[in-house]
């Protein structure tokens, strides 16, 4: 019941810095990624806010930002549900640095990892599909990190579904 009679404001405000700015951006980047996309032609790329391997190399900051977009609602949705919570948890942990650093090496070391193996994949098969056909983008890295942190630091906590 202390949810509910809390004003809206006092909830924003109980959510740690680093979480709170990290589900702002996430929202407003993806909103912008949605305007792009609707108001756009049918050749519409975004290698500014997204991880393109073959042009990513001119958009550094993708390695870490395209996290930050959700191409669909029900991405949105679901990094909405998890990721705050989620977030939440660790940075009351951790502390706000920490939780940043966490966030950032996640994510920027999967997108070096997807960047690097899109380029070996080009040289190999020699199909710009490669490089420019796919988009890197979204929480999912950093949904796995933090189940990965969650196993770390809750080792012996069992969920049991559907027990008698």
């Amino acid at each position: 019941m202390a949810v509910l009679s809390a004003s809206p404001l006092q909830l924003v405000q109980s959510i740690p810095p680093v979480t709170r700015a990290f589900t702002f951006a996430t929202i407003v980047t993806s909103l912008l990624f949605y305007w792009f996309w609707w108001t756009g032609d049918e050749n519409f790329s975004a290698p500014y806010l997204v991880l393109v391997p073959g042009q990513s190399i001119f958009y550094p900051w993708t390695f870490v930002t395209s996290a930050l977009v959700e191409t669909s609602i029900v991405e949105l949705l679901f990094t909405l549900l998890t990721i705050p919570a989620s977030l939440r948890y660790l940075e009351r942990l951790w502390g706000a640095v920490e939780t940043l650093k966490f966030i950032v090496v996640t994510i920027g070391v999967s997108n070096i990892i997807a960047f690097g193996l899109n380029w070996i994949e080009y040289f190999v098969l020699r199909n710009p599909v490669f490089l420019y056909g796919q988009w890197y983008h979204g929480q999912m890295a950093l949904q796995i990190g933090v189940l990965v942190a969650f196993t770390q630091l809750i080792p012996e906590h069992q969920v049991q579904l559907l027990a008698c």
